[in-house]
């Protein structure tokens, strides 16, 4: 059984099917042209370009795919839909990583830009990890009030520990409220960081002073930064993505707004780019609408490949 037909064959609980579906990059074209001509014809690879493309795959990670197609061609020609399918595929599979379950005492620092839903994240991840775990929020954002209010009635719905001080800099706000996740015996510490990014060194020295904060104020605990990028952004997520990327350690992906985008593609190349794996998705705007990424389900949603799903 080839690639394309194991992987969905597979009943897979998570079914992202209704939320992902106006971010599908659309093969229709492709299977038209393979049809007609039975091999690797240049009009098929010109439709999956467009296709890739259409959906903010992006030029680099575009090119990739299809010299790999291409190259894979040379050994074993493609003479069908369904080999291709199997080839493209299987490459999407190499790219997408999944996060491993959180099963230890961690911090997690949550980075991005402003207005890539961080805040609403951070509420989100605390109601998740609360139904097993104890969890406190330290919003150490004190340039943005809203912020610290909005993550306060985030933490009262998810009877979760909360801890700010505008009055001081980002940095002793995360010492202290380490004292005291470390006083409450806290499982998840979930800390909101400045979205800014005026230069990367000041991010970078920011994020830095805060990191020193954890050994001073808790000791060993393993730490995880999560950047959040905000899928309808297409192009300018992948912006975001490399500068963070340059400024700090990123260790996980959160892509929100998934449902709300048509270049759901746009996964792809900020994936390949970082190298790291994609730990929850947002679907919608519930307070459950958070899930954790769930490769094959995404990757069954992802790709409108109009094959009968009855393989």
């Amino acid at each position: 059984m080839g690639f394309f037909k194991n992987l969905f064959s597979k009943k897979i609980k998570t079914s992202y099917k209704q939320s992902l579906l106006r971010a599908q990059v659309s093969l229709f074209s492709v299977l038209e042209a393979m049809d007609k001509h039975n091999h690797l014809h240049a009009d098929v690879i010109e439709a999956l370009e467009d296709a890739l493309l259409m959906s903010d795959v992006g030029l680099e990670t575009t090119t990739q795919i299809v010299e790999q197609i291409q190259l894979i061609n040379k050994k074993h020609p493609i003479t069908n839909y369904e080999s291709l399918l199997d080839v493209l595929y299987q490459y999407v599979d190499e790219i997408l990583l999944e996060s491993k379950p959180l099963v230890s005492k961690h911090v997690i620092f949550v980075v991005g830009v402003n207005g890539v839903g961080k805040t609403t994240t951070i509420g989100k991840l605390a109601h998740l990890y609360a139904q097993e775990k104890k969890v406190m929020i330290i919003a150490a954002d004190t340039f943005r009030a809203a912020a610290i209010d909005q993550l306060s009635i985030w933490a009262k719905k998810s009877d979760v520990e909360f801890y700010s001080n505008p009055s001081k800099d980002p940095s002793s706000v995360i010492f202290e409220g380490l004292k005291k996740a470390k006083d409450l015996d806290s499982e998840i510490i979930l800390i909101d960081t400045a979205g800014r990014l005026q230069n990367k060194s000041h991010l970078m020295a920011e994020l830095s002073k805060m990191r020193q904060m954890i050994s001073k104020a808790y000791g060993e605990i393993d730490t995880h930064t999560f950047l959040v990028i905000d899928a309808t952004t297409g192009q300018n997520g992948l912006s975001q993505a490399k500068l963070f990327h340059e400024a700090t350690k990123i260790t996980d992906l959160v892509i929100t707004k998934l449902d709300g985008t048509s270049k759901g593609g746009i996964v792809l190349p900020i994936v390949s780019m970082l190298n790291v794996p994609i730990a929850y998705i947002g679907i919608g705007e519930g307070i459950d609408d958070l899930k954790p990424f769930d490769k094959e389900a995404f990757m069954q949603q992802l790709i409108h490949h109009g094959v009968n799903d009855g393989l």
